[in-house]
């Protein structure tokens, strides 16, 4: 990309959670960092501007991350006053957003920048990939993803944020995987730790809180509507029972990806991995959630109208089941888990949700989808 040894820039495009941390963060490191909102929402970033900066609080000091007031270099609704020379574009919002920040990015992109959704699910890159093309982008983008946020953070105001943690050995990927060492070469300078996946199937398929956000949600929803979310999702939310569910459907997702070649390490695992340093421990999911200080936020959803069930069921789990359909593998489990969530959210997620003909990957087999993930 001819950057020599400047240090790379970043846009980060959201202004959620996920982009107050990334560009708050980001830039306390001492990247040059660039905030983009679409303009329909500039409302969220007005008050950083306002504020003069971002302020990061950090919740555990095992995160070794700076705190402070954090002010990006651009922040703006103005795409290409974001992208102009950016090396990385990070797009940190729920997947249903993707098509919007897709139809904004691509007006102003030049060949030679990188574009990363974070969290991704299965098929995310292949779908923002096309999302591009279909408006407008030109050739020459590299497009990839990480498998989930790779912080744990919540908003304390409008224009402020803490970070309970950051991922450790985050799986990251390119579409297709001949771009992998391009792109993994940008984020490494920004994220030292992430771990470069096989393909963009693995990155998608261990995102895993598509088993874990819905299933919790679904099985406390009594306790969601009462309290509007007053209980800890995962230290109570996550009981024994609820637990073997997530296990079984978790197992579901190991079989669809065995389907695929690959050998995907359970979620107790992952997530183990992730929060090792904040006491994660054990060898199940109850074990792991109980034991993961970054957990204890104690924050669940207020109502069924929460990206757990409107982002997870719909862009997380129905490609899921699509890839397993294609690949003959039965996920009985995760399939009534999907019915379940659109009979009580009274959606239907499955026509609404991400579906391989999205990709157009729907009358593919499994040879011919792992020919286009890896050409």
């Amino acid at each position: 990309m001819g950057r020599g040894r400047r240090a790379i820039r970043v846009c980060v495009a959201g202004g959620g959670n996920g982009g107050f941390a990334t560009a708050g963060e980001l830039t306390l490191r001492g990247f040059d960092v660039r905030l983009f909102e679409v303009p329909e929402f500039a409302e969220t970033i007005e008050e950083v501007k306002a504020a003069g900066g971002i302020t990061v609080e950090i919740a555990d000091q095992a995160t070794k991350l700076p705190s402070g007031k954090a002010m990006p270099k651009v922040i703006t609704t103005n795409v290409k006053e974001a992208i102009a020379g950016a090396d990385l574009i990070l797009v940190v919002v729920p997947s249903f957003a993707h098509e919007r920040f897709a139809q904004e990015i691509a007006k102003a992109l030049q060949p030679g920048q990188a574009v990363v959704i974070s969290p991704s699910n299965p098929g995310g890159a292949p779908c923002f990939d096309r999302a591009l093309t279909h408006y407008g982008a030109p050739s020459g983008i590299v497009v990839g993803e990480m498998a989930c946020l790779i912080y744990g953070c919540r908003k304390t105001s409008q224009s402020g944020v803490k970070i309970f943690a950051i991922k450790k050995g985050l799986h990251v990927a390119a579409f297709p995987s001949s771009n992998n060492k391009e792109l993994h070469g940008l984020l490494s300078q920004i994220y030292p730790d992430v771990i470069l996946a096989k393909n963009i199937m693995v990155t998608g398929l261990c995102n895993v809180n598509t088993v874990s956000h819905p299933t919790i949600t679904l099985l406390n929803l009594g306790r969601v509507e009462d309290t509007k979310g007053e209980f800890y999702f995962y230290y109570q939310g996550c009981t024994p029972s609820v637990s073997r569910l997530v296990e079984a459907m978790d197992q579901e997702r190991i079989a669809v990806g065995r389907a695929f070649g690959l050998d995907l390490p359970p979620t107790w695992k992952l997530v183990r991995d992730w929060y090792d340093p904040y006491g994660a421990s054990g060898s199940s999911i109850y074990e792991v959630d109980h034991t993961n200080r970054a957990y204890a936020i104690g924050e669940a959803p207020r109502s069924i109208n929460d990206r757990y069930i409107t982002e997870d069921i719909p862009y997380g789990l129905v490609p899921l089941t699509e890839l397993g359909d294609c690949a003959g593998v039965a996920t009985p489990c995760i399939d009534a888990l999907i019915r379940i969530g659109c009979t009580v959210a009274g959606q239907d997620f499955v026509s609404n949700g991400r579906r391989l003909s999205d990709i157009g990957w729907d009358n593919l087999s499994v040879p011919q989808i792992l020919e286009r993930v890896d050409r």
